[in-house]
């Protein structure tokens, strides 16, 4: 085995042994959802790899070892149509932006989305 060649398979075997998706995801286990920790919204498990690829440009291989860690958190939701907005929150979620205006809809608010 070439030097370059060990070097690349000791990096993959470190960076998926050291928990590299807690570098990039929070895992909000009460709202079952993976949220990015540099732009501070959710990601869908299955969309976890192209994210990486297209908004962070990580490569192509450690995108996959966390999209495949990230696969290994239990009880995430795995489709949009599961999350259940809260109708208020007591306490900021530290994870996600906090919106100063305060806007959301209250004609709906149970099934709209938008403001």
């Amino acid at each position: 085995m070439s030097s370059i060649t060990l070097r690349s398979y000791r990096t993959c075997f470190s960076m998926k042994k050291s928990g590299m998706a807690s570098d990039f995801f929070n895992h909000l286990v009460e709202y079952a959802l993976v949220i990015c920790k540099e732009c501070r919204h959710g990601v869908l498990p299955s969309h976890v790899k192209s994210y990486l690829q297209c908004v962070h440009s990580v490569s192509c291989k450690q995108a996959e070892l966390v999209a495949d860690e990230v696969s290994s958190w239990t009880g995430l939701i795995e489709y949009a149509s599961e999350v259940e907005v809260p109708s208020h929150v007591t306490q900021p979620i530290l994870q996600l932006p906090v919106w100063p205006d305060g806007l959301m809809c209250q004609i709906d608010p149970g099934h709209c989305r938008q403001i």
